[in-house]
Order: structure tokens, then C-alpha cells, then sequence
């Protein structure tokens, strides 16, 4: 998207001088997939040839865009009907892809129009308060890809009394909170104040005297570094490894639907065999430009970039590892649930209840169709 200079600072007095829309999360990659293939307005039941139909809303970001990918490769066909994929064939069921820009997704999941959606475990925490959901699979993790950017400032501590710019109550803000303690840092000493990413992406790119520190995500990230040679990174999100992690959730409800659990092992089958893919050296190159063609439209360069700075759980036994590590369960979510709740990605004194393979509580993360696509795949 291009955006005049004199626009731009138009939009900026705005936005900096009223401050923020309390908008709740964005797009992880920004906005406006436009690929006709991957399209559906409805939730249908069942398909022609008996199979039931599930449909899942993706958004562009590395470890989601494998289900666009997955669609192009053969793997599912993302469609209602049709010839189905070879996953879907596997499996028996119909997936359409439902691709949106990420706030979209949530709202449709939250209302019920979808059956699963790809969602940051930050983020599924208000909307798990009303909507019991389970974590079938993670699929990535930031490890860098999540940053504060500055211009005149050689670190972070230097940045005390500084307005970083963001949105506010999504994962940037939660970086820049979840961040700061890590490093011992008190977050009441850095002012965070709304702006939209791609807005206060191009104001330090453009060398703006209004806005001189960020916090933004790839591609945003690597782009304003490039593009402006004073711009430092100060902190990013290796400073808060696996405290940020995207998932594939589904809806309890749909999970107990007929053919529910076989949805879900699908959708974990169709992200571990792109991730294959990845890996190989045969066919790495060609997925990395698939998935950032569905990913910004990045080139294969950029891609393989991004692909460093958000870590792939890429095997059912990673997604297993961590959902079951000790750590994760006692001190990580812990720590991201009080932490939503001090920048207001969750209602400050409520969380939803939260469980480890137990499908009673508001927000499960199961284990158990990661193990079944494990045993599946080794018979």
C-alpha cells in the first residue's frame, strides 16, 4: 500500500494527537487476502459426497499461510466440494478455507460463522470467556519477529520517556510489556500509545520527527530497518521465548460435531505436511515462495527471513513437547494471562478456565489429536 508523505503526516497528527481507537488485534501480516480460491461467505454442513464440512479461517502470517499453500499444493482443496484434497481424502472431511484479515477471522469466529481459526494463544483468551475452544495445534512461535524500533536511542533504557507507537491490546503491545519485565524493566517508564502498524512503520521509514520509536512485526519489521539506516532494534520477542505462540483452536462446539475430531486431525495434518515440505531441501525453496506469496507478497529472500524470526513447531511431536512442557503450563500462561490483562487484552480480573487435555474447561489445549495424527502417520 502506498501512502504520500503529506498523507502520512496528516494521518499521524491525527491519530498522535487523539491518541487510540482501543481497537483489539490486526492482522498479523496485514490485511486483504485477495485470492478468490481460498474465499467463502457460508458455513455449509455436509458436501455431495457425504463428508462433513468444516471451515477454518486463516490469515496471513508464516505458519498460517501453509493452509494456502496447502490448498495450492493439493492438499486440501479449499473449496466446498470439488475434487477433494489428499489430506481431506485421508481424513474424509471437506475443509474450506475461510481466509480473511486476522480481526475478521476473530470476529467470525467468535460469532460462530467459522469452526476454527488460526489465533495467537494472546488473543483467544477474551474471546475463550464465551466461547469454550480447545488449542488443537501450535504452530509457530516469535522468536524475533516481534519488535520495538527506534531512531536516536542506542537502547532500551535510553528509551525511558519515549512514546512507543503501536496497536494497542495486540501482540505488539504485549511484546513491548512482556519484554520490558523480562529484562527487569519497569513498563510504566515507556508510554505506549495507539497507531495503526503499517501507519508508524512508514513514519520512521520516512524519517518522522512525531514518531521515533515502534512496535511493529514482520514484515514491518525487517522493512523499516532496511529502509532506515538509524532505525535499531532494541528489544524483541527472543527476550519472551514460546510466550507468544499461534495455534489452530476449534470451537468445542464443532469438535463434538460428527466428524469434528477428523476435522481437527486434518487441519494438523495439512500444517505438518507443508512444514515437511519446508524442510526438505528438495522442496524448501519452492514452499518458501508459495507461503510468501500468501504472506505480504514477500520474495523468497524475505521469506526465508521471516521464516529465522518465527520458529515452527513443525512436527506433531513439537506441538506435544510444549503444550505438555511443565513450563509452559505453570509459569508461561500464567505470566501471558496477567500480562493481557495489564494492557487490556483481557478483562482485567476475569481469564477463562484453563486446561490441559480436560475439554470441561473454557480453554483446553489438547495434546490428543496431535498423538492421534502421530500414530496415524506411523502406521
Amino acid at each position: 500500500m502506498k501512502t504520500t508523505n503529506f498523507a502520512l503526516m496528516l494521518m499521524l497528527l491525527a491519530i498522535v494527537g487523539c491518541g487510540g481507537d482501543n481497537q483489539k488485534a490486526e492482522d498479523p501480516a496485514k490485511d486483504d487476502v485477495s485470492n478468490e480460491q481460498t474465499q467463502t461467505q457460508t458455513q455449509p454442513a455436509t458436501d455431495p459426497s457425504g463428508w462433513p464440512v468444516f471451515v477454518v479461517a486463516p490469515s496471513e502470517y508464516p505458519s498460517w499461510s501453509t493452509f494456502m499453500t496447502a490448498g495450492k499444493a493439493g492438499f486440501i482443496n479449499p473449496k466446498q466440494g470439488g475434487e477433494p484434497g489428499t489430506i481431506e481424502t485421508q481424513y474424509e472431511v471437506d475443509i474450506v478455507l475461510d481466509v480473511n484479515d486476522y480481526d475478521t477471522c476473530l470476529q467470525k469466529y467468535g460469532a460462530g460463522a467459522v469452526d476454527a481459526v488460526c489465533i495467537t494463544n494472546t488473543d483467544i483468551l477474551q474471546i475463550a470467556l464465551s466461547k469454550s475452544s480447545t488449542a488443537i495445534c501450535p504452530t509457530s512461535t516469535s522468536d524475533g519477529a516481534d519488535a520495538i524500533i527506534a531512531v536516536g536511542a542506542d537502547s532500551i533504557e535510553a528509551l525511558k520517556g519515549t512514546t512507543i507507537f503501536g496497536l494497542e491490546k495486540s501482540v505488539s503491545h504485549f511484546q513491548v510489556v512482556a519484554s520490558l519485565k523480562a529484562k527487569g524493566l519497569n513498563p510504566a517508564d515507556y508510554e505506549f500509545k495507539n497507531l495503526d502498524p503499517e501507519a508508524a512503520a512508514l513514519a520512521i521509514q520516512t524519517g518522522s520527527a512525531d514518531v521515533t520509536a515502534i512496535a511493529v512485526w514482520n514484515p514491518f519489521k525487517m522493512q523499516t530497518l532496511r529502509k532506515n539506516s538509524k532505525a535499531q532494534n532494541l528489544l524483541d520477542s527472543t527476550a519472551i521465548k514460546e510466550q507468544i505462540i499461534d495455534m489452530i483452536v476449534i470451537s468445542n462446539e464443532s469438535l463434538a460435531k460428527p466428524g469434528g475430531k477428523k476435522f481437527a486431525q486434518a487441519l494438523c495434518a495439512t500444517f505438518y505436511e507443508v512444514s515437511e515440505k519446508l524442510a526438505d531441501p528438495k522442496t524448501s525453496d519452492a514452499t518458501t515462495k508459495s507461503l510468501g506469496e500468501d504472506f505480504s507478497s514477500l520474495n523468497l529472500e524475505d521469506m526465508r527471513q521471516c521464516l529465522t524470526e518465527t520458529s515452527f513447531y513443525s512436527t506433531p511431536q513439537d506441538g506435544t513437547k510444549l503444550f505438555k512442557s511443565e513450563k509452559f503450563q505453570k509459569t508461561t500462561t500464567p505470566e501471558v494471562i496477567k500480562t493481557c490483562q495489564e494492557i487490556g487484552a483481557l478483562d482485567a480480573g476475569k481469564q477463562p478456565t484453563i486446561g490441559w487435555n480436560d475439554p470441561s474447561t473454557q480453554l483446553n489445549f489438547d495434546t490428543t489429536i496431535m498423538e492421534s495424527v502421530i500414530a496415524k502417520s506411523s502406521n
